[in-house]
């Protein structure tokens, strides 16, 4: 990417510029340079891991689910905690934050897209935030976060929580075992990089690495190893195609420790009206996909299997859409129902059938898609 197309975007920002870019190379300097003469303690490495395990949390949780998305609800005290803890990876305020996200999901892998996948890793990564971009500050287009007391609090004191959470905590921890310098360059500086890096691959790897299973209408992409390094947000294509939804990583044993903790919280009493999309809408967009994947197999038969190939799939996916039709209706007159307590075996009975009809024509559809994809 030239020079001249990054700075279309706007000026160089010289605060981020140096902070972003330079932070790591400093940490990589100076954190081996410190541990040849000062050796090491456990108190840094815990200090660092209990406020890495924060401060990600704080993104992924407070910043993303919680103020970006909407996700849930939070008891004021656990809102403000993460709002807390969010500002600590200093990724600016969470209504500027949540300003670049909404419209990276309005306007994904196009030019408004702040943090565009289509213009490399490299953008998308870091790059973006080099560069002046007078969108970034327009909280006018977030009202429902600018009229939240405790987002504008967050925003209003947003310097004074990051410097509180990175300098003063790690300096007065520190001060306990006479290593204070060393507490802040590990727990506070070292600590904030791996987290900038963890979280920025969110943007960039989670575009770039894995599986498109539930949409390839944009760059998104599910992957298992992205997890592990971006706080359980890897299951991306997933999030996209499901952006209110709780839940990143789908299944139980998907790494999604955002995930768990809103769900722990719930049990506490300190989180609610958690945003589950229904499971027949799910599948409808997985039905879809695999659709989509089917009859481009199909393109690579001879001109004269085509034809036959083509109704005899088409005919399936009709039945598949016809019983899904039947659930979803069925699943949404007992959510309904549920809300007025009017809960019955009989309503139970037959969203379980309706369930089954579905499934059963659902392996019809995908048995008869591998026979496609094996006379491929």
């Amino acid at each position: 990417m030239t020079t001249e197309t990054l700075r279309a975007k706007g000026p160089l920002i010289w605060v981020n510029t140096l902070f972003i870019g330079g932070s790591p190379f400093l940490a990589a300097l100076l954190v081996p340079t410190y541990l040849w003469f000062y050796g090491s303690h456990p108190a840094l490495w815990v200090t660092a891991l209990a406020l890495w395990i924060f401060a990600g949390l704080g993104i992924t949780v407070g910043y993303h689910r919680l103020i970006a998305h909407r996700s849930f609800d939070a008891h004021p005290a656990l809102k403000v905690l993460f709002l807390v803890a969010g500002a600590s990876a200093i990724q600016n305020s969470a209504i500027t934050w949540s300003v670049s996200h909404r419209r990276h999901h309005l306007k994904t892998d196009s030019e408004a897209d702040p943090y565009n996948a289509k213009r490399g890793f490299w953008w998308s990564h870091m790059g973006w935030i080099f560069y002046f971009d007078e969108a970034v500050n327009n909280h006018e287009a977030v009202p429902d976060l600018a009229a939240d007391k405790w987002v504008m609090w967050q925003h209003k004191y947003y310097n004074l929580i990051w410097m509180t959470v990175n300098v003063v905590v790690p300096g007065l921890l520190g001060l306990m075992i006479d290593r204070v310098f060393g507490m802040i360059l590990i727990a506070g500086l070292l600590r904030v990089v791996l987290v900038h890096q963890g979280t920025f691959c969110i943007n960039s790897l989670c575009h770039i690495v894995g599986t498109q299973p539930w949409s390839t209408k944009d760059t998104s992409r599910d992957s298992w190893i992205a997890a592990l390094v971006t706080f359980g947000e890897g299951y991306h294509n997933y999030h996209h195609s499901f952006p209110a939804d709780y839940r990143n990583g789908l299944k139980w044993y998907h790494f999604d420790p955002g995930k768990w903790t809103i769900w722990a919280a719930e049990r506490l009493r300190l989180a609610s009206n958690l945003k589950r999309t229904l499971e027949p809408v799910r599948m409808r967009r997985r039905l879809e996909r695999q659709a989509e994947s089917y009859f481009a197999q199909i393109e690579r038969l001879e001109a004269g299997e085509k034809a036959g190939w083509r109704a005899r799939l088409e005919e399936a996916l009709t039945v598949a859409h016809e019983q899904l039709s039947a659930w979803t209706m069925r699943a949404r007159r007992a959510k309904t129902a549920k809300g007025r307590g009017e809960v019955s075996i009989e309503r139970i009975a037959g969203l379980k059938e309706a369930r089954r009809a579905f499934r059963s024509s659902l392996k019809d559809f995908q048995r008869l898609g591998r026979s496609v994809r094996m006379a491929a």
